[in-house]
């Protein structure tokens, strides 16, 4: 039965598994995989390492592939959790939201759950053989290599070393582990030595190392780690606020008063077990509330397969009553409440078609300038991974300002002399890249308009492109100054065309803020096209740009929006536009 059942979930995974890349770090790892690139901290070494193989598979897109390693991952944490807490509860599991989003998704999430489950079975064994111990020790090592959610399992496998006796064992399994992650983690500072197109901050020193495993370097604008630490109460109560939020949707209410039943039925029957899985959900939770990150709502999947042994347990006692016999069909119910947004998401291109849409006409030798998470994560993949236009170098301006590590390895990586070689090798000619501007004093919110200013004026034998986000997003908190203010050049925004109505849906805050943000970028190209329509006297062709820029984001552009548009070109050109509309 546990077979079919295998089975049956691996086609549902494959059916609704994107082809296109997804949002978030996607892009990032599926680039660093493809090329061997060092992507942002910790690294995620063993990812990477890992990715890479699987790239190389003869099936379905880069995408495609590295999604295979989620989807495997998955289905051994199911295979796990049907031991520990039976079948209806895995089938739960299965098809709750946030497991099945990353059982589908390019990230580390579905590979680091796995771990934290092997090690937990593995860690509630009774006898401390060897083979238990080298095991710990090998699959914790590698472990470490892939997300800084793993410490979450750690308190819970202190607990039960100590209770049942078995420290000694874990001290060995730890040595075991620091070999392996040590091995692992030498991949980041030897292939940052060759200065790969994706570097992230360059750790081939021992100084920027270490800034790199420990989570810095992520800022903008400043040395700090905007993923780190913060010691904040109010981000502490907003996480566990958000994990209850997200734990109701994930089991339907209905599976939250069942795992509230299983928990208090196992802690009547094993205080031990009980309490290993409910530190496990609290480090995890704990983690999210004392560490910043983006990607917040897919670290609580951890305490969600955790709470998959609590719903095993209430399932079995309601199981055992008479009357009730629908209890095991249960586990279907996410599979028809979820399915039909998974499957709009696997159907999706979207982000295909927007990295196509950047693309699009550029000129050769083009570069493109941008910023934020989804330019920089979906550029990468679209230069490492897919080849896409290797004439054009794709830049995330927020990150050169802001880090002499990104500006010194552009240097090195598309030097002035690469020209003359790839001309020998009939590659695709490429000029050479002049990365020397004035060192930011991040002084005043000038700056960055000044040194991009510096950057295009060192760089006039190429053409370049700015995207929406330096146009209209601010690189300074607590300021609404665009990161690019146009001053000696005219830089322009190539118009593009209406995104796509095929948009999944994300239960995630940051995958809806990445849709906002693409949505922005394309209003943005509309309305530039718009304004210069105005300019032009096409008052008819304008106003459907700006019609349409209005139904691509309602919340960007709007009659006020339009109103300001209209009384700058009037200012400018009083003859251009009429004075009423």
């Amino acid at each position: 039965m546990f077979i079919i059942i295998i089975i049956f979930i691996t086609v549902i995974y494959l059916l609704t598994l994107p082809s296109a890349i997804g949002l978030g770090d996607s892009g990032l790892l599926a680039g660093a995989a493809a090329s061997l690139g060092v992507p942002h901290p910790p690294g995620f070494p063993s990812y990477v390492l890992l990715g890479h193989l699987f790239t190389a598979l003869p099936w379905g897109s880069v995408a495609s592939r590295l999604g295979l390693i989620s989807v495997f991952s998955s289905l051994g944490t199911i295979w796990i959790v049907m031991r520990l807490a039976g079948l209806p509860a895995a089938l739960f599991l299965a098809f709750s939201y946030s497991f099945w989003s990353q059982a589908v998704n390019v990230e580390t999430y579905a590979l680091t759950n796995l771990v934290i489950m092997a090690l937990s079975i593995l860690a509630l064994g009774e006898k401390p053989k060897w083979w238990v111990i080298g095991g710990i020790g090998l699959i914790g090592g590698i472990g470490v290599g892939l997300s800084p959610i793993i410490i979450a399992v750690i308190p819970s496998l202190l607990f039960i070393s100590l209770k049942r006796s078995h420290f000694l064992r874990l001290v060995k399994s730890a040595c075991v582990a620091v070999v392996i992650a040590a091995a692992t983690y030498s991949y980041l500072p030897i292939r940052a030595a060759a200065h790969p197109f994706l570097n992230w901050s360059d750790p081939s020193t021992i100084d920027r190392f270490i800034k790199h495993v420990t989570g810095g370097g992520l800022s903008i604008a400043t040395s700090t780690a905007v993923n780190g630490f913060t010691g904040s109460l109010a981000w502490y109560v907003d996480a566990w606020v958000r994990f209850g939020y997200l734990l109701f949707v994930n089991y339907l209410g209905i599976g939250l008063v069942i795992a509230g039943l299983g928990a208090y039925v196992l802690y009547k029957r094993d205080k031990t077990i009980f309490w290993f899985w409910i530190l496990l959900v609290f480090t995890n939770v704990s983690l999210a509330g004392l560490y910043t990150s983006g990607n917040r709502d897919s670290w609580f999947v951890t305490s969600f397969i955790a709470g998959a042994v609590f719903l095993g347990e209430g399932m079995g006692r309601l199981g055992r009553i008479r009357g009730i016999r629908v209890i095991g069909v249960i586990g279907l119910v996410p599979l028809l409440v979820w399915f039909p947004a998974m499957r709009t998401r696997a159907e999706s291109t979207f982000t295909t078609d927007y990295i196509h849409d950047l693309y699009r006409d550029l000129p050769q030798n083009a570069l493109l300038l941008g910023g934020g998470e989804t330019f920089n994560a979906l550029t990468v993949y679209a230069h490492e991974a897919l080849k896409l236009r290797q004439d054009v170098t794709p830049i995330d301006f927020t990150i050169f300002y802001g880090q002499e590590w990104y500006r010194n390895n552009m240097a090195l990586s598309f030097p002035r002399t690469r020209e003359s070689r790839e001309e020998k090798a009939g590659s695709p000619i490429r000029s050479g890249m002049t990365v020397t501007v004035d060192m930011p004093k991040f002084a005043d919110e000038m700056e960055f308009t000044r040194i991009l200013e510096q950057f295009v004026a060192a760089n006039s034998n190429r053409p370049v492109f700015v995207t929406g986000y330096l146009l209209r997003q601010p690189v300074y908190g607590g300021t609404m100054t665009p990161a690019y203010v146009p001053q000696k050049y005219r830089l322009g925004v190539r118009p593009i065309g209406l995104i796509g109505e095929n948009i999944p849906w994300y239960l995630e805050t940051n995958y809806q803020k990445a849709i906002s943000l693409i949505r922005m970028e394309y209003a943005l190209g509309l309305e530039m096209e718009g304004i210069q329509l105005l300019q032009d006297g096409n008052q008819t062709q304008a106003f459907d740009r700006f019609t349409r820029a209005g139904e691509v984001a309602p919340l960007y552009f709007d009659q006020n929006r339009l109103g300001e548009i209209i009384r700058s070109i009037q200012t400018a050109t009083p003859s251009a536009v009429p004075k009423e509309r």
